[in-house]
């Protein structure tokens, strides 16, 4: 059963990200009902069993993610919910933490920021006690562009100070771009041109060796416009 359902998810994420929508559902549907086939009573709201109540929590989490990407929000929320509630039942906190951010970004979409805040808060709690370092990543990245959104720069700034030092921690040269670049651009909007400048300095030095020229020459042109501001203000 397990192989059977780990096949058609896989082809339903292949077929996703592949944007083919309607596969990745019909895949992901099929998943859902093998699963729910192992419910021992009919009409049992739960699974007893904890590898079904596994299963269930993470197609439902699938299913949510595509019903929020077409921004049908009712259908997300019902799945995303039973998802957090399979996961609950079998104590999996990874599971959670994912589906509380999943749902951060579902309310972030609907520009219900309160609600997003408090469910990434809700990842960071779980990721911060289990040591989930990604998912703390995320979240403190979720966080940061959320302050950042609302126009909250010094709350960002202390979101992604955070973040800095744990994907360097992490040594995620990936994240590590990203959250320098969005420093910089913090200091740039706080009028800050010399610490932007350093910051953007910092982003070109870690793009060089992965020789993307249009990152590259993206980072390139926020460092000429940073010296241009700083000419000016002399």
């Amino acid at each position: 059963l397990e192989e059977l359902f780990d096949c058609h998810r896989l082809k339903g994420i292949s077929a996703f990200q592949r944007g083919n929508p309607e596969q990745a559902k019909t895949e992901w549907e099929f998943c859902l009902r093998l699963a729910t086939s192992q419910l021992h009573v009919p009409k049992t709201p739960r699974p007893l069993d904890p590898s079904t109540s596994r299963l269930l929590a993470i197609i439902h989490g699938n299913l949510g993610i595509w019903y929020q990407h077409h921004k049908l929000y009712d259908e997300a929320l019902s799945h995303h919910t039973q998802s957090l509630e399979y996961a609950a039942s079998i104590n999996d906190e990874l599971r959670k933490a994912r589906t509380l951010t999943n749902l951060g970004l579902m309310f972030l979409g609907q520009k219900d920021y309160p609600k997003a805040e408090s469910h990434f808060l809700a990842c960071l709690e779980i990721a911060e006690a289990n040591q989930y370092l990604k998912e703390q990543s995320i979240a403190l990245g979720n966080l940061g562009f959320l302050a950042y959104k609302q126009g909250d720069l010094d709350k960002a700034m202390q979101f992604y100070e955070k973040k800095w030092l744990l994907v360097d921690k992490m040594d995620d040269k990936a994240e590590l771009i990203k959250v320098l670049g969005n420093i910089a651009n913090i200091h740039r909007d706080k009028g800050q041109h010399r610490e932007a400048l350093e910051y953007y300095e910092k982003v070109l030095e870690l793009k060089l060796p992965q020789g993307n020229e249009k990152e590259i020459k993206i980072t390139k042109d926020q460092i000429e416009a940073m010296r241009n501001k700083l000419v000016s203000n002399t």
